[in-house]
Formats: C-alpha cells, structure tokens, sequence
C-alpha cells in the first residue's frame, strides 16, 4: 500500500485539473447552434464525461512509467506515484477502472465516439511509450488528441465538423504544445538540458520553438479566418458576422505568446485558467459565438430589411 493513500491522493493522480481540455469536445455542438437541445447537450455532455475519465487513465499511466524519472523532477516528485503516496499497482488498478468507465459512458454515446475515445487513449499510449521522445512528433502526437475530441463532439451530436474547424483545432493545439516546449526550454538553466528534464528537449531551442510559435500560430488564424467565411459556415449561421470574432482570437494567441516569453506559460492550462485578461477575451469571444450562432440569421434578416434598402438608393 502507499504510504498515505486516500482519495485526495487518486484526485490528485487522475488530474482533474485537466479535463478542462476536454471542453474541446463542445466545440460541434456549439458551433452547430445545438447547445439549446437538450438532447444534444446529453450527447455532448457524454462524450466530454468519457474524454474525461479515458484522459485520467492515460495520465496515471504515463505517471507510472515516468516514476523514476519524477522523483528527480523539482516539481514532479510530488506526484503521488513519484513520492510514493500511491503505489505503481494502485495506480495500474486506478487506470484500468477508468478505463473500463470511460469506454462504458463513451458506447452510452455512441459507437462512434467509443471507438474516438479509445483511439485517443492509444494515442496517448504511443506519447507515453514512443513519440513524445520523438522531436516535433511529440507536439503533433498531442495536438491530434485534441483533434480526436472536437471529432468526436461532432459525432456525439450528429454533425460534421468543418475541415477548417479540424485544422484549425489542430494548428492551435499545435501552438499551445510548442509555447509550453518553448517554456520548459527556457526553464533550463544555462542551456544544461541534462537532468531532470525529458529527453526530448535537447533537440529543442529557444531560436527554433520561437519559429514554431509564429507558423504555428500563423496557420490557427488564417484556418480561424477561413472556417469564418467559408460558404458553408456562412450559410449554416446565416449570415457572416462570425468573422468579425477574429480579432478576440488573434488576441488570445498573441496574450499567450505574450505569457510564453515572460516565462508565465509552463502550463498551458494553468496559464488559460489563472490569466485574467485571457479569461475576459476568451469569455467574450463565447458570448459572441452563442448569439452568432444563435441570432445570427436573424440579425442579417433585420439588417437586410433595414440597412439594405438604403444601400441599394
């Protein structure tokens, strides 16, 4: 047994704290105007729920193999695996029952999303085992959980999610994952990337993840921009005033990047849950969305009956 085992320490090993990524999930159901269904937010709500429980298991797992390497970790040895407040078989048994949780509330969705959800467990499995050692492939490896989620908030709720909604999610995600590379390299004292640090981050420097950054960031608001004016997207809300959300969300990235160099992001997270301004734009940005989404065609409606006959003298 560990040393203190309870149940603070098993909420601490699943890291609740992060199933705020999950939210990720909604994206289909709001962007398809469904968040005043109930059926549909049940749906939604599942799926977000599976994600969740299937994430948990995903990080005890990668605790378990990363135990040794967390005790030598200023701040990781404090994980409950690595300081011994919970044992490797405790947590094997956790992860195995959150396991079997997620996958049961995920088939009470749906098939589909079953079989996204246990595709994202294996993908994680892989980061664990093989690709984050990988440079660059780690990152991608991340951000295409985060695609598998908003996929599968589409087939929780019976939409298709738009390609430029899925490279968009993706270039983002991508984004995130090297500002909180950029920040782990910066944490480095005196470029000596030996130690308690993944192995991964000697291929990494500041030079090149700055560079990541841009494009990275580059590709997220032009597929943002895109996905605003596609005809599809346009005639779904109909009308095409999602695109003046844009300056919210370049905003958001830039305040990130912001964060990043102050060396304030080393979890993207904490740094999106905890940053003030961040939280004010990102709140207003969901606000906007929901009544686009929402009101939007009748807002063109009522401008078509008002302000186009005078655009037409």
């Amino acid at each position: 047994m560990g040393r203190k085992f309870s149940p603070r320490s098993v909420l601490v090993l699943l890291r609740a704290r992060q199933w705020v990524k999950n939210v990720f999930v909604f994206a289909p159901l709001v962007f398809a105007g469904r968040f005043g269904d109930p059926q549909s937010v049940m749906q939604a709500a599942g799926a977000f729920v599976g994600f969740c429980f299937l994430s948990s298991a995903s990080y005890v797992i990668n605790d378990i193999a990363d135990a040794e390497e967390d005790r030598q970790h200023p701040q990781k040895k404090s994980r409950p695996i690595a300081s011994g407040l919970v044992t490797k078989t405790q947590g094997a048994l956790v992860a195995g029952l959150f396991l079997v949780l997620g996958a049961a509330v995920c088939v009470l969705v749906n098939v589909g999303v079953l079989v996204l959800g246990l595709s994202y467990f294996g993908v994680n499995l892989l980061y664990t085992f093989w690709l984050r050692r990988d440079m660059l492939l780690d990152v991608m490896c991340i951000a295409f959980g985060f695609l598998l989620r908003t996929v599968a908030g589409g087939v929780a709720v019976g939409v298709p999610v738009s390609l430029w909604l899925m490279a968009c999610t993706f270039a983002l995600c991508m984004f995130l994952g090297f500002g909180k590379r950029w920040a782990e390299v910066a944490q480095v004292e005196g470029g000596n990337r030996e130690g308690p640090y993944r192995i991964t981050l000697a291929r990494y420097n500041l030079a090149l993840l700055s560079q990541l950054l841009s494009v990275s960031a580059g590709v997220a608001i032009v597929t943002y921009i895109l996905y605003t004016v596609d005809p599809q997207t346009v005639e779904k809300l109909g009308s095409p005033y999602l695109f003046f959300s844009v300056p919210l969300v370049i905003y958001c990235i830039f305040r990130y990047v912001m964060l990043v160099e102050a060396g304030k992001a080393s979890d993207p997270t904490e740094t999106v849950t905890r940053d003030w301004p961040f939280i004010a734009v990102v709140f207003l940005w969901s606000v906007y969305v929901m009544i686009i989404v929402r009101w939007g065609r009748d807002m063109q409606g009522f401008l078509d009956k008002t302000v186009g006959p005078l655009l037409q003298k």
